[in-house]
């Protein structure tokens, strides 16, 4: 891959110029799809941000290093480390932690889901990192900056998701998608949302054993069959997962109007709702909750801290807050002309964005909304960092913003916006 760099006039190229320029444009129109931050190792400098890119790449940001540029000389920094994570775009991703290691989980429109070992990305991001601190001198000496180099950090296991049966056919005979991942850190299991409206539990301990007795990552399909169950119910995509640790249940949201949770001890739907129109879909009505393909779909949803509240995004610019004790909603709100996209809830605060300019902080129950500005036109992911309350929000046009609990920015990341030439 170019890696897009600074260049001396003396030694101008005219062929450089063209692939710099078509680099720039290329960044300019990747969309970032979702972000999260790395827990910091003892004794560790290393803050650590990932991103999952619309072009397959997985990406590694310092953001201690990133806001501090930003912070002191308002400059932009680059990525530490990047590789190709999966052939078309690389939707999603998760950390758990297996065996006292963190993994990070990512999912991609090629239908995988791979594992990489936190200690892997940490190293390519900390030797790339030293090695972009001493600058190359050309051939008359000057020094070069440049960008951060495409790594070789190799996946411990992958595996590629079945096609589930849904009642309307959809992708039948294609290979669906993996859109979306949430993690069960006590069973160690993987959830994934599909294309297809399959909801795939994969058991990561067993993934890893048969990727260690393959001469690849790729395990075998007997092994892969093995791994993976796989739950069927929803008529189309599967575009928001959540799984609540407090009550053991999995939320699954979809393209079809509908949000099904899920009992993880019997791997069976308990309840189906419908965010948009506010009510309860019975489960023995398979007709009605067809009908609910006509409703808006979910687009994002979030279960708070101990489970008794399910917080869904709607394809009709709303938010649903469903109180999951009394199965019943307990607020409707409409979000303006942004259609949510992406939401955080914290003990006392929900935060969304989605496709307008702007990240929308309100109270657990919907009220006194204020908002912030960001980079992306469209934002599809948001992260919080544990230890010092960071957000990120990315989204569209290969933005990354870095922001206070209460929205100022401490940091961002944008891709190249023009060519520089000495």
């Amino acid at each position: 891959m170019y890696t897009a760099q600074p260049w001396s006039i003396k030694g101008f190229d005219e062929e450089e110029c063209k692939q710099q320029i078509l680099h720039n444009l290329q960044e300019q129109y990747n969309t970032i799809y979702s972000c999260l931050f790395v827990p910091a190792a003892t004794g560790s400098n290393e803050r650590l941000l990932i991103a999952t890119y619309s072009n397959g790449d997985i990406r590694v940001f310092n953001h201690q290093r990133v806001c501090r540029a930003w912070l002191e000389t308002r400059t932009e920094q680059g990525h530490d480390a990047s590789w190709q994570g999966h052939t078309g775009a690389a939707y999603a991703a998760a950390l758990m932690q297996t065996g006292g290691q963190w993994l990070l989980a990512t999912a991609g429109d090629d239908g995988y889901v791979r594992l990489w070992h936190e200690a892997d990305i940490t190293a390519a991001a900390t030797t790339n990192s030293e090695a972009s601190a001493q600058p190359a001198a050309d051939a008359d000496g000057m020094d070069m900056n440049t960008d951060s180099q495409q790594q070789s950090v190799v996946a411990a296991a992958a595996v590629q998701i079945p096609h589930v049966s849904n009642p309307l056919g959809i992708s039948e005979g294609n290979q669906p998608a993996a859109q979306v991942l949430a993690v069960n850190e006590q069973h160690q299991q993987l959830f994934v949302g599909a294309s297809d409206g399959g909801v795939h539990v994969v058991d990561v301990p067993h993934l890893l054993a048969g990727a260690a007795g393959a001469a690849g990552p790729n395990i075998p399909q007997q092994s892969a069959t093995a791994a993976i169950r796989s739950l069927s119910g929803h008529a189309a995509g599967v575009l928001g997962l959540d799984y609540s640790a407090a009550t053991q249940q999995l939320a699954s949201g979809s393209e079809d109007g509908t949000v099904r949770i899920w009992d993880c001890t019997t791997l069976q739907c308990i309840n189906t709702i419908s965010p948009c129109n506010e009510v309860v879909v019975p489960q023995d009505q398979p007709l009605q909750q067809l009908r609910c393909v006509m409703s808006k779909p979910v687009t994002c949803l979030k279960f708070d801290q101990g489970g008794r509240w399910l917080l869904a995004g709607n394809g009709n610019g709303s938010l649903t807050l469903w109180n999951c004790t009394l199965n019943a909603p307990a607020k409707h709100k409409g979000t303006s002309k942004s259609t949510p996209q992406a939401l955080l809830l914290t003990p006392s605060t929900v935060y969304m964005a989605g496709t307008d300019k702007r990240l929308y902080r309100y109270t657990f129950l919907l009220e006194d909304a204020k908002t912030f500005q960001i980079g992306a036109e469209s934002a599809y992911g948001m992260a919080l960092d544990a230890e010092t309350g960071m957000l990120a929000v990315c989204g569209s046009k290969g933005c990354i913003d870095l922001l206070s609990p209460i929205g100022a920015t401490l940091g961002v990341i944008r891709p190249p916006s023009s060519v520089l030439i000495n």
